[in-house]
């Protein structure tokens, strides 16, 4: 504030103008105060939706970055199971392998697939060619031929520039060598190929494949075998060793690695190792060649220097230890001898000129036992050692411990305890080593196969009790029955040898009871020799009926009945009418000639089915049982196991099927219908309601012993409901065999099943079952009769309304097959050759089952249903030597 007037004058007083000043000043300051601007300068409005809530936004992207640490966790995990290989679900199963989480899903439409497959595949499998090739092919070849030959001899009288060329059967573009007409495939190749054919179902999942790979091969030798994978390679393109072993899985790798991987490779690579490896080379070495016969040896050889470039002498040479390099060269030497019977006056010999060489005879000084090991075979060598410790008192070891360096002491132990390795100690290693898929089972089996398989058999039965393919059938898994069929061959060249020492065995105990004219060997596992071949025909419904047994039988019914009424009479005549087959007893039959006229047949490459087809369709079951047997006795061969070598396709079926005996041939049907997917009702019904109790204790019988498991159990495994309940019944034999008929009791079990309501069969009743499976015949056919006055329609009706599917089928075959037989299997026949394609299997069963029976009223009633002959049927529906067998059994003789 200014403390003097402004304007000039000075002040009259300077207090009061101190006052007016201070006074002016806070005029001023209120009145700034209360003055508004002319602008608005205010902070502008907030608005709830602009806000920035900082707070929340932190607490969202701290969740946020939450959830993507553990998505990132989550995710190594997962990478982790999904590269790292097994999975840590079960520590203690270690088989365990991960599986998807729509597996189910995935092997129900793999099923469907598989299921559709092999619909197809049986369909094109049943198409018969309309054109046959091969008769065009013959045709052209012989058109050709003769057009060679007329144009050598025919004389150009043309005119022309230039002297016409000479032809010959040799030059003639169209003729062949030496203008030969050359069929387009030879019997062999023609047998491969349908081998072949049966391998490709097998790796396609369309068959079963152990009978085919014990067809194929097992039975085979191995240059069969590669020849074989050959041809499968040049047919389809693909390798069958890696096919087969990608359809079959792990329980039959390894036995397909032995049967089609290359061996020769496998040990060449061994040996590599061994010598390229630590330790004592000499001792792994000697384990691998010691027991190589000449062959495998110069294979092995040969393997080795197409892989590494070098041969294996070179290296051993190179490699192996000084001391040893004279040893591991003899066992690679090819001359050493291969018969494996034992001369104990020479082994006495060359065990003394041993003990008498004195020092350096086991290594290369001398060479004395360096030429022992080239020339004499494993169990010669073992017997000259034995006898050795016998002359010396020492052992052969424990001499070269002293005499020779360490390397070579070690290397000849290993060889010692290889060479002297007993049927025993093998026995203990396959009993060791019994399990599915176990390599060192199978390679046992296949290196001893043809050596002294039959010693190992023999040893394992002594000291386990058992025999070896029972084992291992029940041990090993999927692969058994293979296995068990390789654990029965015998060596081909040792039938003298086990025959003589089974003489020598004979006269030390008493005989068993069983003849044995051959090599000993049990019966195979598909299809065993019945023993008591003698009283099969007299029980069996392909034995032929005898007319003074059906006659006295029907005397004594009759007098036994002579007061029931005329419905009681005719249900007897129809329980026993007449029947005849078409194949009866020859008049002429010499046993001799039919044996030797089959082994002509079957003898060299191919087979004469001719011969086969003449005998075996002309003899009676019980003249080819005989027939067996007497191949047997004079050839020491299994007459069935060559025809299966030699035969295939459905010609061997009905081959194999007239050589079977009736039980036998009644159990593998019932196997055969339950084998593999589905079961088939019909073989079933046809075999356990025609058959009276002591043919059934039979079959089952001959069942255990031959599948190894009880008939009933795979019944009730393979049916279901209440029909597998009238199976397992029918199964127990216990149905009435009289023909004596209670009309009461007949009324009353038709009241029984009836249902009134549904106006349908109560087959779900345990009356049902009763009637059905115990109830003879004759009372059954009156029961049906007395239901269809109760209900005014025909039973099967009434199961039609009761059952659907399957069971319907089921039921209706059970009803037919008791109430006529013979319509039963027409209607079956006809039902077979209907349709698309041909059922064979169904075809083959009933003729030959019912050949020696009932086929020639089987046959009336075929005709009188399709309007056609069953010749006819066969004539336009089968093909080749098939339909010849066939048409020979059908026909009236």
């Amino acid at each position: 504030m200014p403390k003097t007037n402004q304007g000039g004058f000075p002040a009259g007083n300077k207090l009061l103008q101190k006052r007016w000043a201070e006074q002016a000043h806070r005029l001023h300051v209120q009145k700034m105060h209360s003055m508004k601007p002319g602008l608005d300068n205010s902070p502008p409005k907030r608005y709830p939706h602009l806000v920035l809530r900082l707070k929340k936004v932190q607490m969202e992207e701290n969740r946020q970055a939450e959830i993507d640490h553990d998505n990132k966790l989550l995710l190594q995990k997962m990478t982790g199971i999904m590269k790292g290989g097994r999975g840590g679900v079960d520590n203690w199963n270690y088989d365990y392998h991960p599986r998807s989480l729509n597996q189910h899903y995935r092997e129900r439409e793999q099923e469907k697939i598989a299921l559709e497959n092999m619909k197809i595949a049986k369909m094109l499998d049943q198409v018969r060619p309309k054109y046959q090739t091969r008769d065009w092919e013959d045709d052209y070849q012989r058109h050709n031929y003769l057009l060679d030959l007329w144009g050598e001899s025919a004389k150009d009288f043309g005119d022309s520039s230039s002297p016409r060329s000479t032809r010959s059967e040799g030059n003639s573009p169209r003729g062949g060598a030496k203008g030969e007409i050359k069929p387009a495939q030879t019997d062999r190749q023609e047998k491969m190929d349908e081998e072949c054919k049966q391998l490709f179902k097998v790796c396609k999942k369309l068959s079963d494949p152990d009978d085919i790979l014990i067809r194929c091969l097992i039975k085979k030798t191995p240059a069969y075998r590669k020849e074989l994978a050959g041809r499968f390679k040049d047919q389809y393109d693909l390798d069958l060793h890696s096919e087969l072993k990608a359809a079959l899985g792990s329980p039959y790798a390894a036995l397909l690695d032995a049967l089609l991987g290359d061996k020769s490779a496998a040990d060449a690579e061994a040996v590599h190792k061994a010598l390229h490896g630590s330790g004592n080379k000499a001792v792994a070495l000697v384990k691998l060649l010691v027991d190589k016969t000449p062959e495998e040896l110069q294979a092995i050889k040969d393997s080795y220097k197409n892989e590494h470039g070098e041969s294996l002498e070179e290296d051993i040479k190179y490699l192996a230890d000084e001391e040893c390099e004279a040893l591991l060269l003899t066992l690679l030497n090819d001359g050493k001898n291969q018969d494996h019977d034992i001369d104990f006056d020479a082994a006495e010999e060359d065990a003394k000129e041993l003990h008498e060489a004195g020092d350096g005879r086991w290594d290369k000084d001398s060479e004395v036992f360096l030429t022992l090991l080239s020339q004499k075979s494993l169990p010669q060598l073992n017997a000259i050692l034995k006898a050795y410790k016998q002359i010396s008192g020492k052992a052969a070891t424990d001499v070269v411990d002293k005499e020779c360096t360490e390397e070579f002491a070690e290397a000849f132990s290993a060889l010692v305890k290889c060479v002297g390795v007993s049927p025993a100690q093998y026995a203990e290693q396959l009993k060791k080593h019994m399990k599915s898929g176990n390599p060192v089972l199978i390679e046992i089996l296949m290196a001893h196969a043809d050596t002294n398989l039959g010693a190992i058999r023999k040893a394992y039965k002594k000291k386990y009790g058992t025999e070896l393919a029972d084992d291992i059938y029940k041990h090993c898994g999927p692969s058994g029955k293979v296995l068990a069929v390789m654990a029965e061959k015998n060596p081909p060249g040792q039938a003298k040898a086990i025959k003589k020492s089974e003489e020598q065995a004979k006269k030390k105990m008493p005989p068993s009871g069983v003849k044995v004219t051959g090599p000993p060997k049990r019966d195979p596992v598909r299809k065993p020799q019945q023993k008591k071949e003698a009283s099969a025909p007299q029980d069996s419904p392909l034995s032929k009926p005898s007319k003074k047994s059906n006659t006295d039988s029907t005397n004594k019914s009759n007098n036994k009945n002579s007061d029931n009424k005329d419905k009681d009479k005719q249900s007897k005549d129809k329980e026993e009418p007449k029947t005849s087959g078409t194949i009866k007893p020859a008049s002429k039959f010499n046993v001799d000639s039919d044996v030797k006229d089959i082994h002509d047949a079957i003898q060299g490459w191919g087979t004469n089915e001719g011969p086969l087809i003449q005998i075996l369709s002309g003899r009676s079951n019980e003249q080819r049982q005989e027939i067996k047997k007497k191949y047997q006795e004079k050839y020491e061969k299994d007459l069935q196991e060559e025809l299966e070598g030699e035969l295939t396709g459905d010609f061997e079926e009905v081959i194999l099927g007239l050589l079977m005996p009736p039980i036998e041939y009644d159990a593998y049907c019932l196997h055969e219908a339950m084998d593999g997917a589905g079961t088939s009702e019909a073989v079933l019904i046809g075999v356990l309601s025609t058959r009276n109790a002591k043919q059934l204790s039979a079959i089952k019988e001959h069942y255990k012993k031959e599948f190894y498991s009880e008939l009933s159990e795979d019944i009730e495994d393979d049916t279901s409901g209440d029909f597998k309940d009238i199976l397992l019944e029918l199964v127990k034999g216990e149905r009435d065999q009289g023909t004596t008929v209670d009309n009461q009791l007949a009324k009353d079990d038709a009241k029984a099943i009836y249902d009134v309501d549904e106006e349908a069969v109560k087959v779900k009743e345990e009356k049902f079952t009763e009637i059905f499976s115990k109830q003879n015949r004759a009372q059954v056919r009156a029961l049906i009769e007395e239901y269809k006055a109760l209900a005014g329609d025909d039973i099967r009706e009434g199961i039609k309304k009761s059952a659907s599917g399957d069971a319907e089928d089921a039921y209706l075959g059970l009803v037919g097959a008791i109430e006529d037989v013979t319509v039963f299997y027409a209607e079956r026949l006809l039902k077979a050759s209907s349709g698309i394609g041909t059922n064979d299997k169904m075809l083959i069963r009933i003729i030959v089952s019912r050949s020696e029976i009932d086929l020639v009223q089987i046959k009336a009633k075929f005709k009188e249903l399709s309007k056609k002959s069953l010749e006819e049927v066969i004539e336009d529906e089968c093909s080749g030597d098939y339909k010849k067998m066939l048409l020979a059994i059908v026909k009236d003789k």
